[in-house]
């Protein structure tokens, strides 16, 4: 016999009985699947084999419920993110790679839904697909920090900050969610000191309370404006205006928000004394 012919005739009886098999390849991938797992994926394709595929999606495997040559069901693990290769190997063969995402995050719930405008307070999303770490939070384009965190629920720490309908966002893995509206507590005013003051105004009047804010509030005594010298969250100084009269309306504005009046007057001028005889 031919020395070549030798050699050829083993690779000819292994091609013959199969095991040498070509790469499976992979045409596409459908479904979806939330950052918890579980979703149900179906991969389209050839060279699958009718048992013991394995399939891997973004590095982790995916359980197969069903499997033939051209089709394979499977289960997607827990994951978060977007455009994870998927491929398929069949014995030591390995596919081509195609890509999958996981959903996006969606803020189901917000609680508590209002908050003070100092921050500090822990609020938790409830929702879906918000993955096992790693998430991100805004609250009116401010960072949050997170708390803690699961698939379906996070908790985190209110940044300071002022105003209502400011928008809640939740990014995992370059994926965000739709926003959801958020309310900073409207300001209160709990003290006004001085109450009462010159009617040329000129004095300064210091305010107690909560949520002002740490900048861009402003004052109105009796409705004209009371220029802010000072600003905390709980204390506002300003200086009287011009005026006169009792119970005129103290109110502080913040972000769209104002609060319930508090009362301030301004003495009636003092009566002349009488002329000597």
């Amino acid at each position: 016999m031919n020395p070549r012919n030798a050699l050829l005739l083993p690779i000819v009886g292994l091609i013959l009985a199969g095991t040498l098999a070509a790469a499976p390849v992979l045409d596409s991938v459908t479904g979806t699947s939330p950052t918890a797992g579980g979703g149900s994926l179906t991969l389209d394709g050839s060279g699958f084999g009718i048992s013991g595929a394995i399939v891997m999606v973004g590095g982790s495997a995916a359980p197969t419920i069903s499997q033939s040559e051209t089709e394979i069901v499977c289960t997607a693990p827990a994951g978060q993110g977007a455009n994870l290769p998927v491929t398929v190997t069949v014995a030591t063969e390995t596919s081509n790679n195609k890509l999958f995402s996981y959903d996006a995050p969606a803020i189901v719930s917000i609680d508590p839904l209002t908050g003070p405008t100092s921050g500090g307070s822990t609020v938790t999303l409830t929702g879906t697909s918000f993955g096992i770490s790693g998430a991100n939070v805004t609250v009116g384009g401010i960072a949050a920090a997170v708390l803690s965190q699961t698939h379906t629920s996070l908790e985190f720490l209110l940044p300071a900050g002022e105003g209502s309908g400011l928008p809640v966002v939740v990014t995992v893995a370059g994926q965000s969610s739709p926003v959801a509206p958020f309310n900073y507590d409207a300001p209160a005013i709990a003290l006004v000191s001085p109450a009462n003051g010159p009617t040329q105004g000129g004095a300064p009047i210091t305010l107690t309370g909560q949520n002002f804010g740490a900048t861009g509030a402003t004052v109105t005594i009796g409705g004209q404006a009371a220029p802010v010298t000072a600003q905390t969250h709980t204390e506002i100084t300003c200086t009287l205006p011009p005026g006169e009269g009792v119970n005129r309306s103290v109110v502080v504005n913040l972000a769209g928000q104002s609060s319930a009046a508090a009362g301030a007057e301004w003495p009636l001028p003092a009566a002349a004394p009488p002329c000597a005889a």
